[in-house]
């Protein structure tokens, strides 16, 4: 119950940003009902597959504001996210931190004073050791993205038509009930075709993967991941700019608030 009171917590929480500014929209939020959660909150809908379940906050503040961003991450920690190349990782203006309960308060009350909003929130529900894709910028044509590779050196490579994705895969770990072990990672996906799976998401032909960008933590119920950009880059040419960079109609930044809120065994 108490893990199920820290999800409802950040949930709430999170809803509020959508109130700051001048010019206030309706929050999404607004009527929604406990029993509403049930879904998630409640047993596997199927029982025979355990999935793990992740709640997406996507939020967007003025890129202004993004010296604001440099508090945030300061009250997150890194020593928990295990990256596959943490200097690439780095060098290409991506910035992951983990939080918990105790921490989201501080946070909540940054992202309200760099006027943040939040722009929409996505639900993942992943069967264990298999994959789900948040989508992040469809590509309806061909372009040059460049990024550092592994080597350490600035390359271009030619994604599109696709989408640009945010791939999490998730699976137990070992004996530890109520923890499991998260992979999330920027991904080329091509357009799927009509023979392709809709329940298992693997590696399928044509998909790129951006060496060294992948990250790996541990998570439990009420645990959370923040994913952002270390500066603002305004043409969208680089994997950086595809994610955190939006110059239309204003010039913002966005960020990847991802929760988990419940781990079905």
């Amino acid at each position: 119950m108490f893990r199920v009171f820290q999800i409802l917590v950040i949930t709430i929480l999170t809803a509020a940003l959508t109130g700051c500014g001048q010019q206030q929209e309706k929050p999404i939020w607004e009527g929604l009902k406990i029993g509403d959660l049930a879904p998630i909150l409640g047993p596997s809908p199927i029982p025979a597959f355990k999935t793990i379940a992740f709640d997406v906050h996507i939020i967007d503040i003025p890129a202004m504001n993004i010296d604001i961003l440099d508090q945030i991450w300061t009250r997150l920690q890194e020593r928990q996210i295990q990256f596959d190349n943490a200097n690439v990782f780095k060098a290409n203006s991506f910035i992951a931190r983990f939080g918990q309960l105790p921490v989201w308060d501080d946070i909540r009350e940054l992202l309200i004073v760099a006027n943040g909003k939040k722009l929409k929130t996505s639900t993942l529900i992943i069967p264990v050791d298999q994959s789900e894709n948040l989508p992040i910028k469809m590509l309806y044509d061909r372009q040059t993205i460049f990024y550092v590779s592994n080597e350490g050196v600035m390359e271009g490579t030619d994604i599109g038509p696709g989408s640009v994705v945010l791939r999490l895969n998730a699976r137990n770990i070992g004996n530890q009930r109520g923890t499991c072990q998260v992979k999330i990672e920027p991904v080329y996906s091509p357009p799927r075709t009509k023979f392709a799976s809709k329940t298992k998401r693997s590696r399928r032909k044509g998909e790129i993967f951006f060496d060294g960008m992948a990250f790996n933590l541990d998570m439990s119920d009420g645990d959370f991941v923040l994913l952002g950009p270390e500066k603002y880059e305004k043409y969208r040419i680089t994997l950086s700019s595809l994610f955190f960079s939006k110059d239309k109609p204003r010039e913002t930044v966005r960020i990847y608030l991802i929760v988990c809120t419940k781990i079905n065994e």
